[in-house]
């Protein structure tokens, strides 16, 4: 059977959604399947890692609202010369609406994938409300990340009966317990330091203006306590000089760490800087802010480290309460006194640790891949030659 991935971010692009692409492509190409995807040439080069299956890539420029229409073509393209069984959209934006119409023209079959910010943003704007309803009505099944993406795809009129959870994953090979790497370390100055990690864009539904507030009510009690905020990018405008201008304010300068750009190799031994990673992000849902789900929560669980996350969008689904105290969103006070519970707790520290290997491994890619294949398997997809 060949099944034909489109999306809009694939390595050797960094992120959420491009480790998602390769990871899925990856997967079933492991389980037997013919597999191609298409993507779109990145706008600036990129040098991260080499993806699983090498990409059919098309260069286009645009405004948004114009992406359907020139997205349309390079999938009839790559439709006519590899002849897929399936098509699987990893994001509906650009893709759905051209493939709603391959459908109505030449009866090609696809399927969703859904996250949550995609489905949020567009509820404010009649075109994208219009497109996203076309792409939804027309996909065979939709598989959200988590049980609140799957809420808003319901709220966008999908049946109950398409709607199929298959959660983000985690390579627990890749990311791994282990010792706090020496370059890295004399790299940002934490030779002696207790590291509170955040990874992720620096993009305001990350909370990481929360965290910087939370560290300026311990820093007495914990004067070699440092905060490190990784990665750099930002899909439009970046987060930083706001964060940046909050640490000068609380006089901060010397307890918070910006990484900058992050190279994908140095990525799984960031998260061993960490003695505690704390993701407490803000859902906006007038703006189509929202944490769907957060490989990141993952990643970290993988590499051992306690979680402090907030309660909102698909985090429920990314954590446990066995490997994550649960705050509730822009509440400093709160997440201040969880990170101090795990400070002062070092057996608190191992148990979560633990359980947070335990989970990382109960949602490894090739679990998540199983679940998605035994559904198309129900849905007959199997059957084609």
């Amino acid at each position: 059977m060949r099944i034909l991935i489109v999306t809009s971010d694939y390595p050797p692009r960094f992120g959420g959604m491009a480790e998602y692409s390769d990871a899925w492509a990856a997967g079933l190409a492991r389980r037997g399947f013919e597999v191609a995807v298409l993507t779109q040439e990145p706008k600036t080069p990129f040098a991260g890692r080499t993806p699983a299956i090498s990409a059919r890539r098309f260069r286009t420029r645009g405004p948004a609202w114009s992406a359907p229409f020139r997205f349309y073509h390079p999938l009839l393209r790559a439709c006519r010369e590899f002849r897929p069984h399936l098509i699987l959209a990893h994001t509906w934006v650009g893709w759905g609406p051209a493939l709603a119409y391959l459908k109505g023209r030449f009866h090609a079959r696809y399927v969703l994938a859904a996250h949550g910010a995609e489905i949020l943003g567009p509820k404010r704007s009649p075109y994208y409300r219009f497109l996203m309803r076309l792409a939804f009505k027309g996909a065979d099944a939709v598989f959200p990340v988590s049980r609140f993406t799957a809420g808003l795809v319901r709220e966008v009129g999908v049946a109950v009966p398409r709607i199929h959870v298959v959660g983000n994953g985690v390579d627990i090979e890749r990311f791994v317990p282990g010792e706090p790497p020496p370059d890295l370390i004399s790299r940002w100055g934490l030779e002696g330091k207790r590291v509170l990690l955040t990874v992720g864009g620096l993009v305001s539904r990350k909370g990481q203006d929360i965290v910087i507030r939370a560290l300026a009510t311990l820093k007495e009690d914990y004067p070699n306590l440092v905060y490190l905020i990784a990665g750099g990018w930002a899909l439009r405008e970046s987060f930083e000089p706001k964060l940046r201008t909050l640490v000068r304010k609380l006089e901060l300068e010397d307890r918070v760490i910006f990484t900058g750009y992050l190279e994908d190799r140095d990525l799984p031994r960031v998260y061993r800087l960490g003695e505690i990673f704390v993701l407490t992000g803000r859902e906006v849902t007038e703006r189509g802010w929202v944490e769907g789900f957060g490989i990141s929560y993952l990643e970290a669980a993988a590499s051992g480290l306690p979680i402090v996350a907030a309660r909102s969008g698909g985090t429920e689904d990314a954590v446990t309460e066995k490997n994550a105290i649960f705050v509730e969103p822009e509440n400093v006070e709160e997440t201040a006194i969880s990170i101090r519970k795990l400070l002062d707790d070092p057996k608190l520290r191992n148990r979560m640790s633990a359980e947070g290997r335990r989970w990382a491994e109960k949602c490894r890619w090739k679990n998540r891949i199983d679940a998605a294949v035994e559904v198309l398997r129900r849905m007959g997809y199997e059957r084609e030659e």
